[in-house]
């Protein structure tokens, strides 16, 4: 895991959204949220974790490490802070279409 550089620290500290592990939101798989809340970097992108706030969801520990973890829930609301053209400008290698267009039709 890579660490979160200062400057992302503090603009996701300052994020009221990341007081709330993402498994309270309504269409989260499930609701067992347990632990204090953690940052998960939920995109890699050429083998590598992004870390960017956008790019980071806040999760309790049972979501973030435990095993009721759904990885593409993750990065499905992760997905919800970016639009698909700066992805696609950003980080040209992956059909971020396509994938947005799967986990909306699962998560939404």
């Amino acid at each position: 895991m890579r660490p979160i550089p200062p400057k992302i620290r503090e603009q996701l500290a300052n994020d009221p959204r990341m007081r709330l592990c993402i498994y309270e939101w309504p269409q989260a798989p499930n609701h067992n949220c347990r632990g204090r809340i953690t940052f998960e970097h939920a995109i890699i992108y050429a083998g590598k974790q992004i870390v960017e706030a956008w790019a980071t969801v806040p999760c309790c520990e049972n979501h973030n490490s435990g095993p009721e973890m759904v990885k593409e829930y993750n990065v499905w609301a992760a997905l919800q802070n970016i639009t698909t053209e700066e992805l696609e400008q950003r980080y040209p290698r992956r059909d971020w279409r396509q994938l947005k267009k799967y986990l909306n039709q699962k998560y939404e």
